[in-house]
């Protein structure tokens, strides 16, 4: 019974100080960044027009990396670049060497794709509205542009370069 009142104070005082109702507080995570943010808007305005068929592989510009980067993590920041690059450079292989005769379009620096078909009508891609940083958009000159996905690139200029 002696001991139960000795150690009534220290219970309590761990109940007191030790419960808090904030997770992050709680969890000390308090400040720590976001494993995943909206893509920032593009610094440029420009217009790139494509007429070709072409496999369009656009990046984001500058300021966009840095903004990302800014917000995230470290690890995580270089995790998603290691990514990117690694699928950018994967997708470009299969293009050079499933698709040669497939023109292939590099873009930074831009925010509109302006896509113009053989019967002259325009589509035009906001790659501010396009959530991936990075990706590649396919255009056959007849049919709307489609963005692909970038680990089944393959499956992605079969299923559009299909004829119906």
């Amino acid at each position: 019974m002696e001991l139960l009142i000795r150690c009534l104070p220290l219970v309590a005082g761990m109940l007191l100080f030790g419960c808090t109702r904030d997770p992050a507080v709680r969890s000390g995570v308090q400040g720590s960044r976001p494993r995943h943010v909206g893509k920032p808007p593009a610094r440029a305005r420009d217009t790139v027009r494509i007429g070709i068929p072409a496999a369009v592989f656009f990046y984001p510009d500058s300021l966009q990396l840095a903004t990302v980067k800014a917000l995230l993590d470290t690890s995580v920041y270089q995790a998603i670049m290691h990514d990117y690059f690694y699928q950018m450079r994967y997708a470009g292989k299969v293009v050079r060497e499933s698709w040669p005769a497939l023109s292939t379009v590099s873009v930074k620096d831009h925010r509109y794709l302006l896509f113009v078909k053989e019967d002259s009508s325009r589509k035009c891609i906001d790659l501010d509205k396009v959530s991936d940083l990075y990706g590649v958009c396919l255009f056959d000159g007849r049919k709307d542009p489609a963005l692909a996905d970038l680990p089944n690139i393959n499956t992605a200029l079969g299923f559009y370069f299909k004829e119906h």
